[in-house]
């Protein structure tokens, strides 16, 4: 018998509190000089800027002191293990959108998901996941087969689009590391669909945008990679020569808790191509092995059209 539903929030607070915590961390550094500056390299390829240090550190404390048997895999540090037998997994980015957040703007997430601890634990075994809006302190917190809570001092309501025209359709997509000539082929159509009665943004940060599919403020994202990666293998020296010698795109951690969330809010989210992410593994192991796509929407009916509109274009 499952517990009752209060229960199962109340069994996986633990992650609630680490991303509370490392907010509380950062919160004094936002704004501050020297956290624009470059300092190294992520285990993931990405570039380390000040701030992430701070979040990264902050991180560590937190699953410390959560009194939790934790092994934790995070964008700069890639998989930890402190303890011989952990219970959980926790997929972390400390922050989702440090660009546009240490440039004054609100478009900076940590994320969370948790699962049993396996190193071949995939999506489809997210137990819970959390995204913490760093300016704001807004929550969303779901939990698999129980819902999604939004906690926020704007009393921001579950709310999913029900738009099904490109020419209504606000939406976003992603650019970091992705050649541009392949984004506009497969993507400026629906651009300049939505361009006049709609809009499309360009955020750099892919929680952001997933969040406010939930809240219907945005009516799809879509982030296309992995894709072109696969559909024209050629690209790859191109993805390499922006990414400074180092595929970039997006990764587990990057839409793992983000994941949990739309799925228990009935909203579809796949890969580019449409296909299910549940067997997608939640640990990236060898780096650039697993750039994904992503395509979500308020509802199936969009998302089955930005599919065709995706597949006409490859």
């Amino acid at each position: 018998m499952q517990a009752p539903k209060s229960d199962q929030f109340s069994r996986f607070s633990f992650i609630v509190e680490i991303a509370t915590q490392m907010r509380e961390a950062m919160l004094p550094y936002l704004d501050t000089s020297g956290m624009k500056e470059t300092v190294r390299v992520a285990h993931s390829g990405d570039t380390t800027f000040g701030l992430d240090v701070v979040a990264e550190e902050a991180l560590a404390r937190a699953v410390q002191n959560s009194g939790e048997k934790i092994a934790c895999y995070s964008e700069d540090k890639g998989l930890i293990q402190d303890t011989s037998n952990p219970e959980w997994l926790l997929v972390v980015d400390p922050i989702d959108g440090t660009r546009p957040l240490i440039c004054g703007f609100e478009m900076g997430m940590i994320s969370i998901a948790v699962s049993p601890f396996s190193p071949t634990a995939t999506f489809s075994e997210i137990e819970a996941g959390i995204l913490l809006e760093i300016r704001t302190g807004d929550i969303y917190f779901g939990v698999k087969n129980q819902g999604v809570k939004i906690l926020s001092r704007a009393k921001k309501k579950l709310n999913p689009s029900m738009t099904t025209d490109f020419k209504k359709m606000f939406w976003s997509y992603d650019s970091v590391g992705r050649p541009s000539r392949w984004l506009f082929h497969y993507l400026g159509e629906m651009m300049d669909i939505s361009g006049m009665e709609a809009a499309v943004f360009l955020f750099s940060n892919v929680t952001f945008s997933l969040t406010r599919i939930l809240t219907g403020n945005l009516d799809a994202y879509v982030e296309i990679g992995g894709r072109i990666l696969k559909d024209h293998p050629e690209s790859k020296e191109e993805f390499l020569k922006i990414g400074n010698g180092r595929i970039m795109g997006t990764f587990p951690y990057d839409i793992a808790a983000a994941y949990l969330l739309l799925q228990e809010a009935h909203c579809p989210m796949t890969d580019a191509y449409g296909n299910s992410l549940e067997q997608i593994p939640l640990l990236n192991l060898e780096k650039s092995s697993q750039i994904l796509s992503c395509v979500a929407a308020g509802n199936t009916t969009l998302h089955g059209k930005i599919i065709q509109s995706i597949n006409q274009e490859a």
